[in-house]
């Protein structure tokens, strides 16, 4: 195994030639089958957590709150999966990397990229993608909207693959 090192000042310790996580040629696949079932942050537990979620939601200071008692009650995650959408998505992302949390973001199921935090209406992701995320997950927690249908499956999914998962649904525009 190449040197380990200290990634970002975390306590997130990663082989080298793990650390261009960020690279646009990393697909989220291939960070996942990298990463995925390695205790990175060296806390004796492995959690690799998918978050997902509405879609049109964009209030990072209660994403973030719910975050972290969602870690109080588990541990910190060795890496986040993440599908590549705005909202939600979009919120864990910046909430991961401003944790330095490794991260797996799915950008390579969508056909166009997502242009920043707003929804664009672009196309939906390829239907394959929640059992992509799913895969390696050994928790989800998820952000449900009152239309997040995709949110809704892959609970659903979660249930059925017996992955332990948290629903908080966003609360209406301007009650957080």
């Amino acid at each position: 195994m190449d040197e380990i090192k200290n990634f970002l000042g975390s306590p997130y310790s990663i082989p080298r030639q793990l650390e261009t996580m960020a690279d646009d040629s990393n697909t989220g696949a291939a960070t996942v089958e990298r990463l995925a079932g390695r205790d990175l942050n060296q806390d004796g537990k492995v959690i690799n957590l998918v978050i997902c979620g509405n879609s049109r939601f964009y209030d990072y200071q209660w994403l973030e709150e719910q975050l972290e008692q969602w870690i109080k009650w588990n541990a910190h995650p060795d890496l986040i999966i993440i599908g590549g959408a705005s909202g939600v998505d979009y919120l864990a992302e910046r909430w991961a990397n401003n944790y330095a949390i490794p991260m797996a973001i799915f950008s390579e199921a969508w056909n166009e990229p997502r242009r920043g935090l707003e929804d664009t209406g672009r196309p939906e992701a390829s239907p394959t993608l929640g059992d992509k995320m799913l895969e390696h997950a050994t928790h989800l927690i998820a952000f449900p909207g009152p239309k997040s249908k995709w949110t809704t499956i892959m609970i659903k999914r979660a249930r059925e693959l017996g992955i332990p998962g948290v629903e908080v649904p966003t609360p209406p525009e301007g009650e957080a």
